[in-house]
């Protein structure tokens, strides 16, 4: 009788402890991907680019975060979705850090859209683990809502601090350290999920046919399809092609 409540006592507080690493991830997810939006101020005196130039840099980050939601939701039910959200942690803390050591804004661009990638496996996994393991899930769900706005809301300043105290790069590398902690901890004190993979169904609730998959990334990218390379800026050892739509390139 003691035995099995003591490990019923453990399950809740592993439950706990997962729900909570869930919503600090989603306070992660949307405050890495604005910080850039701050930092730009900062680059627009250290490449003498505009804040508009600057800013596009994100726009691919901005496509993964949406496209790469698909695959990442398919291998959280096939492989496992704590893992998933281990590489969640880990692989924006590693994108970050590429980020803050980026030597010019092609870069930077890269390490960008690597962290849109690694951030777009949030939403599909998280919010599907905090379904699973919330027992007051409308409650639940709100109070994770509340988590992701704080992330959104406190994004700009605190990249503001950071890139006071430390310059930009450093806007980029505490959160980076922050990840790679976290991963670290969370791998440490929540279990693996495997061994409820059979409980799992193979099948969609709604089947996304392969051509609504085609038609979704076609039109993410078409953006950028339809835009041509006007002049090109550079800025020491830097360059980037400034990218404009056919009809301003008639006007």
């Amino acid at each position: 009788m003691a035995l099995t409540f003591s490990a019923a006592a453990a399950d809740e507080r592993a439950r706990r402890v997962s729900i909570g690493f869930i919503n600090w991830a989603h306070a992660i997810d949307h405050y890495v991907m604005l910080i850039l939006a701050t930092v730009v101020i900062e680059l627009t005196v250290v490449y003498g680019w505009t804040y508009a130039e600057l800013i596009a840099l994100g726009t691919p980050s901005f496509i993964a975060f949406g496209v790469f939601s698909l695959p990442a939701g398919w291998l959280g039910d096939r492989w496992s979705r704590r893992n998933m959200m281990a590489l969640f942690y880990f692989g924006c803390g590693v994108s970050l850090a590429a980020a803050a050591l980026a030597p010019n804004p092609i870069v930077l661009a890269a390490a960008l859209t690597a962290l849109g990638t690694f951030a777009a496996i949030y939403h599909p996994i998280g919010t599907a683990m905090l379904i699973e393991q919330a027992t007051s899930r409308g409650r639940s769900l709100a109070f994770n809502g509340v988590c992701g706005n704080l992330g959104v809301a406190l994004a700009a300043g605190i990249t503001a601090v950071l890139v006071y105290a430390f310059g930009w790069r450093g806007a980029f590398l505490v959160p980076a350290m922050v990840c790679i902690a976290t991963g670290l901890v969370y791998m440490l004190v929540v279990p693996d999920d495997r061994n409820k993979l059979a409980s799992r169904t193979s099948a969609p609730d709604v089947a996304l046919a392969p051509w609504v998959a085609a038609a979704i990334s076609r039109h993410c990218t078409s953006y950028w399809g339809e835009r041509k390379p006007v002049r090109l800026r550079s800025s020491g050892s830097s360059a980037i092609l400034a990218w404009a739509s056919p009809a301003s390139c008639s006007s």
